[in-house]
């Protein structure tokens, strides 16, 4: 099976992924010595730390002045556990010209390890001032929060970094994991969830248990249930559907959350029509996701356009022809038994759409958001007639939708 070949990593490592030999020598190191950091460096990713460091301490004493020289061995130290020696030269390195996030990330980790969280938010404020788009910085004060049951604050933090470097994957795992476990944000609970899956393809782990959480909510809170004559839809992904008015335009602002719950509204009456029960199968959740996207543009014109990227994303990949594929792709690690099925007699359906990826992946940037800190960027705007104008659309869609069977009464 293909696999993508765009995913995001990040690394404390100033060599990131192995890939020591194909670094230039660009660090005022003399060729000799640089081959010997090279070597190091090869050894720390292939776990042998202590070996490394004897290469770490002859540079180190030789280079004392040298930033990657001095952070490598730091990052040995780490994970050789030797915390006190990390943070007594973390700290000191601090004050190098080109000390890097990445130190910052280090030493905070250390303080929480040992102890010290109070002293490692503040690390990694510091950071954040020093490197204002280090969004993995805002993940380890999530992190913080999120041990000490602060969850508010936590999701707080994971969203200003999502702001801040919308193409780190981290921050959306993270977040989704507090959404879709509260009351009031599970539609951004699913968002971010497939969000991860999509800046991380290649970690399966992840994947399957984001998809998996993605797969319960939509269990949770979609309901189709025959009465009689009669089919009850109902759906509970947002606790409220917001309106908010801007006092000084008059301008009025549609809460994302209302409108993807409408949207799917609209998409589980149309499934309610055929009086089955919602057991969230594979070909379920494509029919529903499809028609989820296809209610979004019909009847809000992308009323929130790229600052709410995934679902032009969902579009485009509809557009292509790719849509089946792509979803089993989503859920694979969580229905392997229907993907292993489905696998069998779609191979080039599916390798189809992994080379289509390729060439037109998912890539969030400052104009291509998921973000809620980013969500009212590209929004247009509506007056009150308006905003009412499309919640009625919403409902007419999902009563012309139900109407396509007279027979059935949807409640």
């Amino acid at each position: 099976m293909k696999l993508f070949l765009i995913a995001v990593v990040a690394a404390m490592s100033f060599f990131v992924g192995g890939k020591a030999s194909a670094q230039n020598n660009t660090i005022g190191l003399p060729d000799e010595a640089f081959e010997t950091l090279k070597r190091a460096v090869t050894l720390v990713d292939e776990g042998m730390y202590e070996a490394a460091l004897t290469d770490f301490d002859s540079l180190a004493e030789r280079y004392p002045d040298n930033y990657t020289v001095q952070y490598e061995r730091l990052f040995s130290l780490y994970h050789l556990g030797r915390f006190e020696e990390v943070l007594k030269g973390a700290k000191k390195l601090l004050k190098h010209k080109d000390a890097s996030p990445m130190l910052y990330q280090m030493y905070g980790n250390v303080l929480d390890i040992t102890g010290k969280s109070d002293e490692a938010r503040k690390v990694y404020r510091d950071g954040l001032k020093r490197f204002p788009e280090a969004g993995f910085l805002c993940l380890e004060l999530g992190n913080i929060d999120f041990m000490s049951g602060d969850y508010v604050a936590a999701l707080d933090n994971y969203n200003n970094g999502i702001s801040i470097s919308p193409a780190f994957a981290s921050n959306y795992y993270r977040a989704a994991m507090i959404c879709l476990a509260s009351e009031s944000a599970k539609v951004w609970g699913l968002i971010y969830a497939e969000t991860a899956i999509l800046l991380a393809p290649n970690n399966d782990e992840r994947k399957a248990d984001m998809s998996g959480r993605i797969r319960e909510c939509m269990l949770d809170n979609i309901k189709i249930a025959t009465e009689g004559d009669s089919v009850k839809a109902s759906v509970t992904l947002a606790k409220e559907r917001k309106i908010t008015v801007d006092e000084k335009t008059g301008k009025v602002y549609l809460d994302f959350q209302g409108i993807f719950e409408g949207c799917t509204t609209a998409a589980v009456t149309d499934m309610a029509v055929a009086r089955r029960p919602f057991d969230a199968t594979m070909a379920q959740l494509v029919g529903l996701r499809r028609s989820i996207t296809e209610s979004y543009f019909e009847a809000t014109d992308n009323l929130y356009g790229n600052s709410m990227y995934l679902l032009p994303f969902w579009k485009s990949v509809i557009d292509a022809g790719h849509w089946d594929a792509y979803n089993y792709f989503i859920f694979s690690g969580v229905l392997t038994d229907e993907f292993a099925a489905w696998i069998d007699g779609n191979r080039e359906a599916f390798n189809s759409f992994i080379d289509w990826y390729n060439t037109s992946p998912f890539i969030l940037d400052a104009t291509h958001t998921v973000g809620a800190g980013e969500i009212y960027r590209d929004y247009r705007p509506l007056d009150l007639i308006e905003a009412i104008a499309l919640q009625a659309d919403l409902l007419k869609l999902a009563e012309g939708k139900s109407s396509d069977d007279d027979k059935d009464s949807i409640n």
